[in-house]
């Protein structure tokens, strides 16, 4: 049925004139009998998937009483080998880092439009051990910072008619990589010419755009079309997932190609099916904010741990709608194995995920500024739990 849904979004694309859509409706039966003989074989449905168990290995209180956080957003960016997390209050509209051991946290830089300063972060990309890029939105600068102090600052992404999307970047070659929406055609509804990821060059402020959208993304609207990037350092390839499917694409900074590489829907998975009209006003009432927060599931995070890549949604429950809580989102997922995303296996999470650091998912636990507590959590298969059973 993975191949259907797609189907189905290509029919409902306003772009697909009638000749077309009435070739795929006459090949419809056709296609249903090999969606189901496939699905049969290559066992792609939840019902065969393994289980995964979050399983708390440790955790870290951030507890400063001077440096309170006022607002933890998801994406964490940890640099191992020193035991860092980056990140943005953006309450306090400030950069953060805190140790992942002692819970000691800093914030970088102050605020303003100095030469030390920032005014608006809201992206980051880690570089090395050392260095990170944060872009500052209101200045349309990137602010190079070497060993958590502002070095110099560059020029932004404004001028190159983008909108950037998401937190976090990555570094690769010199360039900076970031999940956009491509105004132009986006805009236009022309999905098949637009590119969802941009690669700036910082050698000659050159910025190119890459990759495709997800052929499961649905065409009937031009709300939400941008991704969630994850990237698998080792084989120097972007996975992404747009905001609301499943489809998991590839793109491989190598060659420049792009590819879907897993159509894989999980037993949770909410496919939209409300239709988002950004000039109607009616969109911003709160009656339309809860029919459509139930209606969809969300993608809220991808993170390669080790050989695998985990892709994370949430659900929101009719509690959320009520209070707006996160223990009222129900977050969900599946690990796959690199790097042509087999075995999938599904698993649900006790809170928001917020990162990854090293083996295991950052999870929050309690959002209390005074006591701000994460977990650090990895996902297990019944065998290991098991065999980590006392007497074993």
């Amino acid at each position: 049925m993975l191949v259907m849904d797609v189907l189905f979004a290509q029919i409902r694309n306003p772009g697909m004139n009638n000749v077309k859509k009435g070739v795929l409706l006459i090949l419809m039966p056709f296609l249903v009998s090999i969606s189901f003989l496939i699905s049969c074989s290559k066992h792609t449905g939840p019902e065969n998937s393994e289980i995964l168990y979050p399983v708390r290995t440790g955790g870290v209180v951030i507890a400063d009483s001077t440096n309170q956080l006022k607002s933890v957003w998801q994406s964490l960016q940890v640099v191992d080998t020193r035991k860092k997390a980056y990140g943005i209050d953006f309450r306090n509209r400030r950069v953060f880092v805190f140790c992942l051991e002692s819970g000691d946290l800093a914030y970088i830089g102050g605020r303003g439009r100095g030469p030390r300063e920032m005014l608006n972060p809201v992206q980051i990309s880690v570089k090395n051990e050392h260095e990170i890029y944060v872009y500052d939105s209101s200045l349309d600068l990137l602010a190079h910072i070497i060993d958590d102090e502002i070095s110099e600052k560059i020029p932004g992404f404004l001028i190159h008619e983008v909108w950037l999307r998401h937190t976090y970047g990555f570094f690769w070659n010199n360039h900076l990589i970031t999940s956009i929406e491509d105004p132009a055609s986006i805009q236009s509804m022309n999905f098949d010419d637009a590119r969802p990821l941009a690669m700036l060059n910082l050698d000659e402020m050159r910025l190119s755009k890459h990759g495709r959208i997800s052929p499961g993304l649905a065409r009937y609207d031009t709300f939400d079309k941008y991704p969630l990037l994850a990237m698998d350092k080792n084989r120097d390839t972007i996975y992404y997932v747009f905001h609301d499917d499943y489809t998991v694409m590839r793109h491989s900074l190598t060659d420049d190609s792009s590819s879907v590489a897993s159509l894989y829907k999980p037993q949770k998975m909410r496919i939209r099916s409300m239709s988002v009209d950004l000039n109607n006003p009616e969109i911003h009432s709160r009656e339309f904010s809860n029919k459509l927060q139930l209606d969809r599931s969300v993608v809220v995070g991808l993170e390669v741990i080790e050989d695998n890549l985990v892709v994370v949604w949430q659900n929101a429950t009719e509690q959320y709608l009520s209070n707006r809580h996160p223990d009222h989102l129900d977050f969900f997922g599946v690990m796959y194995d690199l790097p042509h995303l087999s075995n999938p296996r599904e698993f649900s999470l006790p809170g928001k995920l917020l990162g990854r650091y090293g083996n295991s998912l950052l999870i929050e636990e309690n959002d209390d500024p005074v006591e701000y507590t994460i977990g650090f959590y990895e996902l297990l298969n019944e065998n290991v739990l098991e065999n980590r059973k006392p007497g074993k």
